[in-house]
């Protein structure tokens, strides 16, 4: 059974790292990194999104950290404010 995704608040943001399956025959996984903006009315947008699908990992929590430094790259790199 999977696990929730790794959140996180970063700058102005709020960042989810998360480990998608491969296929449901494999244990391997995806790390995805996704970037949150918090709007005024208390709701959030999805901001960007990043899984690279030649990157497979084993271990769940493993992909799920990459994936939050994933994400952490992409604010760093491509969001501004």
């Amino acid at each position: 059974m999977a696990r929730a995704s790794i959140d996180q608040q970063y700058k102005d943001y709020r960042l989810s790292g998360d480990a998608d399956l491969v296929s449901r025959h494999a244990p391997n996984r995806y790390a995805t990194g996704r970037v949150w903006v918090n709007r005024s009315d208390n709701s959030c947008i999805m901001a960007d999104c990043f899984n690279d699908q030649l990157l497979t990992l084993e271990g769940e929590d493993t992909a799920k950290c990459i994936g939050l430094w994933l994400a952490e790259i992409s604010v760093d790199n491509f969001c501004r404010r």
